[in-house]
């Protein structure tokens, strides 16, 4: 089969029940945007046959959506499940597996029996999680930030999907951002902060949620333009074990943890889980109300007011420096 180059196209992989519901709304989403995604609309899944025209589909297309709902996945005890000879063939095939996990579907927690290869590779890849109140901003994120063009056969020959991905997600922001050219200070999941003779040893965790993504890259770039060196997670690596070992280490290593309070933050459970382990690690907190309320787990603490997509106040800077100021103390 020839393959082609620059190729950003998806397969969706849905259960009939509940999942059409979601994976119909995803497909119209992307197509909105301009993304051509294939939905299988027939009734065959309802009557128990399996299409094998559908493996060729995935092979023509580089990404493979998988949507999780509820339940979905304890069918794939049986090797005969359609949706898991999908799923396994977008593996053997070295597509680029983009799970959504539809609230309040947790991606850290696979039922008994899910064979190992596919709960590795739903945990090595990087997903969305999708919550109904922001399923545009979540299509928006898929279509703009995930399903980047990427070489199929550069896919193929790797057999490294998620490490094309972020190549091509970096080449991609390089490209069509000047600024992100001009901010090698930046730093992602996988920049190492504290090692290396010219690292700082001090620099603040950012935890926040994606839906705010615009306002965090303002609140960054002004932070490090006053020597506040920041670590956020940028995309680059997926979920399950490998993203939460990093998520752990740079909460560790953090002098202080910024939260960006705001209802998508709020409701987002990885942001609970930092904020969480934050306190469990005795870390200094900064919260920022960007929007909504102030949250109940940090309602002891003082925070300030950018609602409006305002910048923090010198007083709130001054302070966030005072900790990252203290050599050896990360308390």
């Amino acid at each position: 089969m020839a393959e082609t180059s620059a190729d950003n196209s998806a397969f969706i992989s849905y259960r009939r029940a509940p999942g059409f519901t979601w994976a119909r709304l995803i497909w119209e989403g992307l197509a909105d945007r301009g993304i051509d995604a294939f939905l299988d609309l027939e009734s065959n899944r309802a009557a128990g046959r399996f299409d094998e025209r559908l493996l060729d589909e995935i092979e023509r297309r580089p990404y493979f959506i998988v949507v999780l709902t509820d339940g979905t996945l304890e069918r794939f005890v049986s090797p005969d499940d359609g949706m898991r000879r999908e799923v396994e063939h977008a593996i053997e095939t070295s597509r680029i597996i983009v799970p959504c996990f539809i609230a309040p579907f947790e991606p850290a927690r696979f039922p008994a029996g899910l064979p190992q290869h596919i709960a590795d590779a739903l945990q090595q890849s990087q997903g969305a999680t999708i919550y109904s109140q922001y399923l545009s901003e979540a299509i928006e994120k898929l279509a703009t930030e995930m399903l980047v063009p990427v070489d199929i056969a550069s896919v193929v020959r790797t057999r490294e999907a998620g490490g094309i991905l972020a190549q091509a997600k970096r080449e991609l922001r390089a490209a069509s951002s000047p600024s992100a050219r001009a901010a090698p200070a930046r730093h992602g999941p996988n920049d190492e902060l504290g090692s290396g003779t010219d690292a700082p040893s001090s620099f603040a965790f950012v935890s926040y949620s994606k839906h705010d993504a615009g306002y965090v890259d303002r609140l960054v770039d002004h932070l490090e333009a006053h020597g506040v060196r920041c670590w956020l997670d940028r995309d680059d690596i997926g979920y399950g074990t490998e993203w939460q070992r990093e998520i752990e280490k740079q909460l560790e290593a953090a002098a202080a943890v910024i939260v960006v309070m705001s209802p998508a933050s709020a409701a987002s459970d990885w942001v609970a889980i930092e904020v969480q382990q934050a306190k469990d690690l005795g870390k200094r907190l900064f919260p920022l109300l960007l929007d909504g309320r102030r949250f109940m787990s940090l309602n002891t603490l003082q925070y300030d007011d950018v609602t409006g997509g305002r910048l923090p106040a010198d007083r709130w800077l001054d302070g966030l420096r005072g900790v990252l100021a203290r050599p050896g103390r990360h308390d």
